[in-house]
């Protein structure tokens, strides 16, 4: 995950695609930190995988690519409902507690500099 530090506001925040490294508030250039994933990103990457597959699937119906499983046929619908949205709020959850966890250590990285 990649965080924007502009050292003028002393303000941190997640990086946007779009920013090209200039703070949003100021303009002024900021300072990239790269902080690593760790299993609770991969997990919300994962369930949101889950997700977009059943959604799709669930849209699909009968030309769905999961059907063709056994066991995908005996999942009453409104089970496989409440997987999508049971897969999207475990996607949430790890996507926020990853958030704070990149948040404290790119917080540490700029104390320690």
């Amino acid at each position: 995950m990649k965080f924007c530090y502009c050292p003028d506001c002393k303000i941190l925040r997640p990086k946007n695609w779009y920013s090209r490294e200039k703070c949003e508030v100021c303009g002024a250039r900021c300072k990239v930190i790269r902080v690593k994933t760790t299993v609770l990103g991969w997990l919300s990457y994962f369930f949101s995988l889950v997700a977009i597959l059943f959604l799709v699937d669930f849209i699909a119906g009968d030309y769905a690519f999961l059907k063709s499983l056994d066991f995908m046929e005996a999942i009453p619908s409104e089970l496989f409902v409440a997987l999508i949205f049971v897969s999207i709020f475990a996607a949430f959850i790890f996507q926020y507690l990853e958030l704070a966890r990149a948040t404290k250590t790119a917080r540490g990285l700029i104390k320690g500099k």
